[in-house]
């Protein structure tokens, strides 16, 4: 028996002074191969993420990401399309507005991607915190008479538009300034700035000294606070005046 068991050891160990073959040291399975179908799925996988980050980064440019199956990317059957383009605006009005009573400008975008930013300016000079597409000027006062501008910027560009703001001081409780273009033929043309859609009432007197004035019509100010008004008469001399109507 003991013989047995030394012999078996000197053949596990092998004659002295040899080197030992590889059938006495591959005790371990050697690793399996790489499987094929894992492969493409970490790589799909890779793809993906590659994907989402561009997209990411696109979307951070202000890009517009199309996709024909949002949020579930394959590696066929989807596709990508990017789209830009700076803003567009509508034109504004031009305001005529009573002191004390309230005045807004808004600034229309018509085309284009956001996210937008807005920015307004008075007389060409930024108006601090004025960062809407409207902006509020309440009560208005005859300092606030100008020129307003409103600009929307997107990540490719800008906009704007601008328009004036006029300020009449007191001409809703009494009269303000009229003028007159004859026509011919008995017609007067008479134009007057007025605040916008307010009522006023067009009157005549035939004198000033101790004058009777009889209502013609009534119209409203349009939106920026022209009114006019055609009247035909055949008296001479004839006096014009216009009435702010509550």
């Amino acid at each position: 028996m003991i013989a047995l068991s030394a012999a078996l050891f000197l053949s596990l160990q092998g004659a002295p002074g040899s080197q030992p073959g590889p059938e006495d040291i591959d005790l371990l399975p050697r690793p399996a191969a790489p499987d094929p179908e894992m492969v493409a799925r970490q790589e799909e996988l890779q793809r993906q993420l590659e994907k989402r980050r561009s997209m990411l980064q696109l979307h951070q440019l202000g890009g517009m990401l199309t996709l024909a199956s949002l949020g579930q990317l394959s590696s066929s059957g989807h596709s990508l399309m990017i789209a830009s383009a700076p803003p567009q605006v509508a034109t504004m009005l031009n305001q005529s507005v009573l002191a004390g009573q309230p005045a807004v400008f808004t600034l229309n975008v018509t085309n284009g991607f956001g996210p937008f930013t807005f920015q307004w300016q008075f007389s060409g000079t930024n108006i601090s915190g004025a960062t809407n597409n409207s902006y509020l000027i309440s009560p208005v006062m005859t300092v606030n008479a100008g020129m307003y501008t409103g600009i929307v910027s997107n990540a490719v560009g800008s906009a704007s538009s601008s328009a004036t703001l006029t300020v009449i001081a007191g001409g809703g409780a009494g009269y303000n300034r009229l003028s007159a273009v004859y026509l011919g033929g008995g017609t007067n043309l008479l134009n007057f700035l007025g605040a916008t859609n307010l009522n006023y009432a067009l009157e005549r007197a035939t004198n000033l000294g101790a004058p009777v004035w009889i209502p013609l019509m009534t119209n409203q100010a349009m939106a920026d606070g022209r009114l006019l008004f055609t009247n035909f008469t055949t008296n001479s001399p004839v006096f014009y005046r216009t009435r702010y109507v509550p």
